[in-house]
């Protein structure tokens, strides 16, 4: 399921840039979401197929992983590097 969001203006000059999250099969993002961001988060529901009820802890464990080796539980999460391979970058 993709879910587009539209932000209004004043949205958009205070609230961190958002463009998508990833919640079991939903994909919750704006309407400015590049593809690649698409497939970013396609992975993720990849993700949550394969560890089913055990994937937040799979996420939460992998940022923990991710803050010890690079010092940022985001980039440095298994999870996240396997998507941002995917991704392209």
């Amino acid at each position: 399921m993709l879910i587009i969001v539209g932000r209004s203006d004043r949205a958009r000059r205070s609230a961190p840039r958002l463009v998508a999250l990833t919640l079991g099969h939903a994909i919750i993002a704006n309407a400015e979401m590049p593809a690649r961001i698409l497939a970013h988060e396609l992975v993720h529901v990849e993700q949550f197929e394969r560890w089913g009820p055990f994937y937040v802890l799979a996420y939460v464990v992998g940022a923990i992983i991710g803050a010890l080796r690079h010092g940022n539980p985001y980039i440095g999460n298994p999870l996240e590097e396997e998507a941002f391979r995917r991704e392209g970058i």
